[in-house]
């Protein structure tokens, strides 16, 4: 059964002017009640998760730990749907409609930031985002990086797209070709490997500021 969803934190949580990161998904499930931590990516098993795995040293397990880890490195977090529709009431990015952009608060947040670097946290975030700015940009699923020109936001903006931290884009990741030639080296050393394993090195390689 169609959903309507409106986004819950995005005017709780705006930019500050000292932010240098940006880390964008899409839209929290319709039902952020259930989530573990009122914020976003808050669910079970989540982007924070994955970020405790990657980062054990980092303390990611309630929201005044997080908001106070993010603040350090000076990151804002936001979504890129300020409204849709999820078609089937349930939680897949594939199944969003009737999409409203948040796209007027995160131009004016980078324009009046230091943001300097974007980290999608799926590909799918990213093609959302290309369309709601006009951006003509093609995606390297070898290099999953590179540069927004200038031309968008009067500045250069790095940026990454991650490997979705939800378990509804593992196949997706098995089959790519980042993580066979990983699990093949993996093995030719005989070393243990598992698809966790394969996200925390990438989020580890990908965002090694959370080391400082």
């Amino acid at each position: 059964m169609p959903v309507r969803t409106q986004h819950q934190f995005l005017d709780l949580y705006p930019a500050n002017r000292s932010d240098k990161r940006l880390i964008l998904g899409t839209i929290h499930p319709p039902r952020v009640d259930e989530f573990s931590i009122q914020f976003f990516y808050g669910n079970r098993g989540s982007f924070w998760k994955r970020l405790t795995d990657s980062f054990p040293m980092k303390d990611f397990s309630d929201l005044t730990q997080i908001l106070e880890v993010l603040s350090r490195h000076n990151v804002w977090v936001s979504d890129i749907v300020k409204s849709c529709v999820h078609k089937n009431g349930k939680a897949a990015d594939i199944d969003l409609i009737d999409i409203i952009y948040n796209d007027q608060q995160i131009k004016s947040s980078i324009l009046n930031s230091d943001i300097k670097e974007i980290f999608f946290t799926s590909e799918y975030t990213f093609v959302l985002f290309k369309r709601a700015f006009g951006i003509r940009l093609a995606f390297d699923r070898i290099k999953r990086a590179g540069t927004i020109p200038s031309i968008y936001f009067g500045k250069d903006i790095a940026y990454t797209v991650l490997y979705s931290p939800s378990h509804m884009a593992d196949r997706g990741i098995v089959n790519s070709s980042k993580y066979k030639e990983w699990s093949t080296d993996r093995k030719e050393n005989n070393l243990t490997y598992s698809l966790d394993d394969f996200r925390s090195e990438y989020y580890r390689s990908a965002m090694g500021f959370f080391n400082n």
